[in-house]
């Protein structure tokens, strides 16, 4: 009996993936998930991304646990793996400071989703979504993790409006990096909500 329903919780548990896995996202911007291998409609300032989108998963060639990206590209400032040449594994530390803003967009679903990991330092390392200049939105790593967790921010009363994504990384001491990737849109979450 116990194993009957061990399967059960097994298959319940694989139906709830794969209902999270059918929601249909689109990206909201050109180059949204990095996988053009390159920061193509995004701007950085400072040091931390100036060997972004890394390639593959780097954390887990240094041996810290899978980051679970999506594709091949993502931002990572904990890495030194540039996208055309880098090796995987190399990194420049958690020291380096900047910030990434995206091209406006305009918001077109009811939710943002996105892949978030690294430092649990609000206001520190994260993610914000800038509407008229002002974060109206803004998340960081649900803890200090290379992992990435996929979230996802309500936007149903900001559909229409312009934004802005920008990734920050301004911590310089432990943990302080961030991990993002797969920035889009749709109308269910496709992540965990969170505010």
């Amino acid at each position: 009996m116990r194993f009957v329903i061990f399967v059960a919780s097994l298959l319940f548990c694989a139906l709830l993936l794969r209902a999270e896995d059918q929601v249909k996202c689109e990206p909201l911007f050109p180059n949204s998930d990095f996988e053009k291998g390159s920061l193509e409609n995004w701007t950085a300032e400072g040091t931390a991304f100036k060997s972004q989108p890394t390639k593959g998963d780097n954390a887990k060639a240094r041996g810290r646990g899978n980051s679970n990206i999506k594709g091949e590209y993502w931002i990572g400032t904990y890495e030194n793996c540039p996208a055309k040449d880098g090796k995987p594994g190399k990194v420049q530390g958690d020291k380096p400071v900047g910030k990434l803003k995206s091209v406006e967009f305009t918001i077109k679903s009811k939710y943002i989703n996105f892949m978030i990991g690294g430092g649990n330092h609000p206001g520190k390392t994260g993610v914000s979504l800038l509407v008229d200049g002002k974060p109206l939105r803004t998340a960081t790593a649900l803890k200090h993790s290379e992992t990435m967790q996929k979230v996802s921010w309500d936007v149903s009363d900001l559909v229409g409006k312009k934004a802005v994504l920008e990734i920050i990384d301004q911590a310089s001491g432990g943990w302080g990096h961030v991990n993002a990737d797969d920035f889009t849109g749709s109308d269910k979450p496709a992540g965990k909500v969170i505010k």
